[in-house]
């Protein structure tokens, strides 16, 4: 139904790719979020940074490669926090560990209450066998948990406790 729109407003691109991942059909979503791009350039929509959003969904059909450079290209063209933690996690995934620790260190840095950058962080350092900078990470970022109601820190976050505690047993630390 949107398709009659798309040639009358390029934002109709925006809609119809909101549309096909709702539908789950990835490919017409990522040509559509392309072609919406293109036509009027990538910008933050309901909190979501559109291309961000299309590198997400190019990486998850499988082309990580294609995803990255578009990436690293729409990020040295106009820098965002959304751009930059997508590329980490890309570097990470394509083997780029020490790339990914240093842009995972530097978004740490700018959101350092940001626990899914947390775990990032503490990831990419197991796999550099860093484990002593791993656990240093997720210990931090545990300390800024809380019990609801006393503060604004986030409720402990289980997954990354997780992590630590595997550290602790294959480290035997006490």
């Amino acid at each position: 139904r949107l398709s009659a729109f798309v040639p009358k407003d390029d934002v109709a691109y925006m809609e119809r790719a909101r549309a096909a991942l709702q539908y789950g059909d990835l490919q017409r979503a990522a040509s559509d979020l392309q072609e919406f791009g293109s036509r009027i350039g990538h910008c933050v929509i309901d909190n979501t940074h559109t291309g961000a959003l299309l590198v997400s969904l190019i990486s998850n059909l499988g082309r990580v490669e294609e995803a990255l450079t578009l990436v690293e290209g729409m990020y040295r063209k106009e820098p965002h926090p959304a751009l930059e933690h997508i590329r980490s996690q890309l570097l990470e995934s394509h083997g780029e560990l020490r790339r990914a620790e240093k842009a995972s260190a530097k978004l740490l840095k700018e959101n350092p209450n940001n626990l899914s950058l947390i775990r990032q962080l503490a990831r990419v350092r197991l796999k550099l066998s860093d484990r002593v900078g791993a656990a240093a990470v997720l210990e931090s970022g545990l300390k800024r948990c809380c019990t609801p109601g006393n503060c604004s820190s986030q409720p402990f976050d289980v997954d990354a406790a997780r992590m630590l505690v595997q550290i602790y047993l294959e480290d035997r630390e006490h």
